[in-house]
């Protein structure tokens, strides 16, 4: 006997609160054996990894189940061939609800749910997944019967609203150590003819207000080098990186676990003068836009997702030698593109 549990398109589809799922539980080859007991179960579950320092010799998983849904089955559910058991396929159809809310087991209020995902830092390890089992006892002898069991895998994703804006973190300036023409003072690198001090370049990165990225589409991103003048047209760019960090972090009972993770987003490298005070570059200096394939930002009382981009700049006085880098963080909110509207007619 074979028990297959059919989920159209559950492979390439993300669901999302309210979304309905429809399947069905095809029992082949059975021979006419007694079954009993044919159910679905559609549920949730957050699983955070205990590391050894902490959990001792025997670190584990702690389970906590988000929410769960049982659904049993009799032989009147059936929609085809379940008066030919022995050469047909007992089929039964049936169909759940993602929820839009579940009750929250640190607190007496609905949770959002998290989306899917399964990270790894180290020892660190946060997974949010979300299934529907299918099952069935076959009756073998007399009273004893074996279960068959089957699981398949949703994606899900939630935006569900954040109730905090973005602050943008202070800038990272760039001290350049110039030297003097005559080369005395304790000064590395420098440009002859300039006096012994230290010009600082800054980086400020312009986004959208409030800084909102939508996954799955081109955000350009502009920046602006701002320059002391007595530094114009002696320094040179030469690299530049978007760089996307992304922070999970659950709480749950006295379990604390936090997950940090990086992407290159852009990237570019040459040797472009800075020939003004105020130099604007944007990601299609790149030649390309990046797309975000990130998930989206998420607060709940069991879990957050957090997103910063850093604008990473190179600089070298003269076209060649050492680079120097300095920065600009900002943290920013990723979510799903709003819907299309069709133009009524």
């Amino acid at each position: 006997m074979k028990l297959i549990l059919d989920i159209g398109g559950a492979e390439e589809v993300t669901f999302g609160p309210e979304d309905e799922i429809r399947g069905t539980l095809n029992i082949l080859g059975h021979g006419g054996q007694a079954l009993s007991h044919l159910r679905a179960t559609f549920g949730g579950r957050l699983t955070i990894s205990i590391p050894a320092q902490i959990a001792g010799p025997n670190p584990s998983n702690l389970e906590f189940t988000l929410f769960e849904e049982n659904k049993e089955f009799g032989h009147d559910d059936a929609t085809s061939n379940k008066d030919d058991p022995v050469n047909g396929i007992y089929i039964v159809p049936f169909s759940f609800r993602f929820p839009s809310h579940a009750p929250c087991f640190r607190h007496k209020h609905a949770l959002h749910l998290p989306p899917s995902m399964n990270i790894r830092e180290a020892e660190s390890r946060i997974r949010v997944e979300y299934y529907v089992v299918g099952a069935v006892d076959r009756q073998i002898f007399g009273p004893l019967s074996k279960t068959t069991r089957v699981v398949k895998g949703l994606k899900f994703c939630n935006n569900a609203p954040i109730n905090r804006s973005p602050i943008l973190q202070p800038n990272a300036s760039l001290p350049l150590i110039l030297r003097q023409k005559d080369g005395s003072g304790r000064l590395e690198d420098g440009i002859d003819g300039l006096p012994a001090y230290t010009p600082s370049i800054r980086v400020e990165a312009l986004l959208p207000n409030p800084p909102v990225l939508f996954r799955g589409q081109a955000n350009p991103i502009k920046f602006i080098l701002h320059t002391p003048p007595e530094i114009v047209g002696k320094i040179f760019v030469r690299k530049a990186d978007i760089i996307f960090k992304t922070s999970t972090a659950t709480v749950v009972e006295s379990v604390t676990r936090r997950v940090d993770e990086q992407f290159l987003g852009a990237s570019t490298c040459g040797t472009f003068p800075v020939d003004s005070e105020r130099l604007v570059l944007d990601s299609g200096t790149w030649e390309r836009l990046f797309r975000l394939n990130l998930k989206p930002s998420f607060e709940s009382c069991v879990m957050q997702i957090k997103h910063s981009v850093e604008i990473k700049v190179g600089i070298s006085i003269g076209s060649e030698g050492s680079i120097y880098y300095t920065s600009s963080l900002l943290d920013v909110l990723i979510t799903d593109p709003p819907p299309a509207y069709e133009d009524a007619e």
